[in-house]
């Protein structure tokens, strides 16, 4: 019995991957070379993926591509770059992920910071009340490191009750902004604020009765490459 003979996937191949990214650093108007010299992806390295050799782009060098996109004010996804689904490139307006009226593009690339930025703004642009923050230091390791981003939903008021117990990014009356684990205070609307790591060289470990603005427990987590 003869096969039946499948169709060849031309979206998903080296080569398409390579003409999408091609194209987007053409739209860009960026040399191999000005890619090389701003975000640290190699001239040599570009070209391969843009010509298709071994294997093409890689999904981490997707991911590089989307950042570096994103400081030259064009939002592409991974998914587009890759597959060439969804909505093709635009360029940003103001709010990072709305697009202008201007035409499609497509591609480029970056390191794992990038990426993780233009996640960031994802996060920003999806969620109610977000807030973010780049963790400072060694309080909450070893599950959160400094240079870690993380990123939650503030709630307020009578909310923040919900929040005890929780690994949250706090904002005080005062104003500050701090990671801390959040406990029960000794009265209603105090909380308590402690670090995880009972080794931390933090100067205040533990903040008893303090009175909070908002608190948002974690729900988004990244740690670059080092």
């Amino acid at each position: 019995m003869a096969r039946t003979k499948l169709p060849k996937d031309t979206v998903n191949t080296p080569e398409t991957r390579g003409k999408r990214l091609r194209q987007l650093r053409q739209m860009s108007g960026l040399t191999r070379q000005a890619i090389e010299t701003r975000y640290d992806i190699s001239a040599r390295t570009t070209r391969s993926w843009e010509e298709g050799s071994a294997g093409g782009l890689t999904s981490k060098g997707a991911m590089r591509v989307v950042y570096a996109m994103s400081e030259t004010k064009i939002h592409v996804t991974k998914e587009w770059l890759l597959y060439g689904g969804g909505i093709g490139p635009q360029w940003m307006d103001g709010d990072p992920l709305n697009n202008t009226n201007k035409s499609n593009l497509m591609l480029l690339d970056l390191d794992d910071e990038s990426a993780i930025r233009t996640e960031l703004l994802a996060f920003r642009q999806h969620n109610h009340n977000p807030i973010d923050l780049r963790v400072t230091d060694d309080g909450m390791a070893p599950h959160y490191m400094a240079g870690d981003y993380i990123g939650g939903k503030q709630r307020f008021d009578q909310a923040i009750a919900h929040c005890i117990n929780r690994d949250c990014i706090v904002e005080t009356a005062n104003g500050e902004l701090l990671f801390r684990r959040l406990k029960a205070g000794s009265k209603t609307n105090l909380y308590t604020l402690f670090c995880i790591n009972t080794d931390t060289i933090t100067h205040e470990p533990v903040l008893y009765d303090v009175k909070l603005k908002s608190a948002a427990p974690i729900i988004w987590h990244r740690r670059p490459d080092k």
